[in-house]
């Protein structure tokens, strides 16, 4: 860490460069968030259709492999967190049975089944049954027709918290405003550096999202504005980023997210030793720790840190830092910051 510090960012330079550029670079990044969700959210709404014809596809070979079961969304297509290459994920559940009760038997019987029909299915260009999975989940890939969309299946059980997990992140949404926008781009930064897979080490959404509302929590608890207001949200991204890339100790820290803000059950993850590198405490299972397979880690911090040092770069554009005329200092390019992040941990390969 020390090595990729001094390699890639230089503390005391970054904290003069943002009391020297805040207003105009945190204005920028603003800016540039509010936009980035607007441009997802109008990409997503003209995909709908496409969405709405995959589930009914989905649940049309449910039916002919058991009429007992229904299809319903999870994740985050079902929080409207999505971005246009988020998987689309789909959990069954019996309709006659209240108490998600079923043998590991009977799952493998039914998505054996399901992955046999669709096997054959015209609107499915490749597929894969994982079944030795925590939670067995059936992996395809639409065709072309369908934007190549991926989608995993699973069954709910008493195991799969999946449906659980869209309440409680819409209650998060609800109580901080600056969630959504600072997801979609976070979530972003993790997919051009590859870091967005646990099975392949990375992190979830559901620990991106955790992650944040922790950094949130910190920040009002030192009576820092949390809100989206004004020039805030580029302020809060810039502050997110800085803090897991510079500041975050991953192997003596636990992120643990607080029900209210006189939540005392943090007392027992303070000071605690571990060596995963990072432990996030799932709010709905304390038992389960959500980075468990992220063996990435350092992968993500240093594409912090690589997010930091394209900021003190000159605009692979041109429009900014070219001089000081008052010309340079009002022009800005649309999502200019954000895909100069987006491009400099895609060039880097932090794998």
């Amino acid at each position: 860490i020390q090595y990729l510090n001094k390699k890639f960012i230089n503390y005391n330079y970054n904290l003069n460069f943002i009391q020297d550029k805040n207003l105009y670079v945190i204005n920028c990044l603003s800016k540039d968030l509010q936009e980035f969700e607007l441009y997802v959210t109008e990409h997503i709404k003209k995909s709908a259709n496409i969405f709405d014809e995959l589930i009914k596809n989905v649940q049309s070979a449910v039916n002919e492999c058991s009429e007992d079961y229904e299809v319903h969304l999870y994740g985050s297509h079902a929080t409207n967190l999505c971005l246009p290459w988020s998987d689309l994920d789909i959990v069954l559940i019996a309709k006659n049975n209240k108490n998600n009760q079923i043998s590991l038997e009977s799952k493998h019987l039914l998505l054996s089944k399901l992955y046999e029909n669709l096997r054959h299915q015209s609107w499915i260009k490749d597929i894969n049954y994982i079944s030795g999975a925590n939670i067995p989940i059936i992996k395809l890939f639409s065709i072309e027709k369908y934007n190549n969309m991926s989608i995993d299946i699973s069954i709910q059980d008493e195991n799969h918290f999946g449906l659980r997990c869209v309440d409680l992140v819409k209650q998060y949404m609800n109580k901080y405003e600056s969630l959504k926008p600072l997801v979609l781009a976070l979530k972003n930064i993790l997919k051009r550096a590859n870091l967005n897979d646990p099975y392949k080490g990375g992190i979830s959404s559901y620990g991106l999202i955790l992650m944040i509302v922790y950094f949130l929590q910190q920040q009002a608890y030192a009576g820092i504005d949390i809100s989206s207001n004004g020039n805030n949200l580029g302020q809060l991204f810039y502050d997110f980023i800085h803090y897991y890339a510079i500041e975050y100790e991953f192997n003596k820290s636990v992120i643990f997210v607080k029900n209210n803000a006189n939540d005392l059950e943090d007392l027992k993850y303070q000071n605690i030793q571990h060596s995963s590198g990072l432990i996030i405490i799932d709010p709905l299972n304390p038992a389960n720790n959500v980075a468990k397979s992220c063996f990435q880690y350092l992968a993500i911090r240093m594409a912090f840190i690589i997010s930091l040092k394209s900021l003190l770069e000159d605009c692979e554009c041109g429009c900014h830092y070219n001089d000081n005329s008052e010309e340079y200092n009002n022009l800005h390019v649309e999502h200019c910051f954000l895909k100069r992040i987006f491009n400099a941990v895609k060039r880097f390969n932090v794998n």
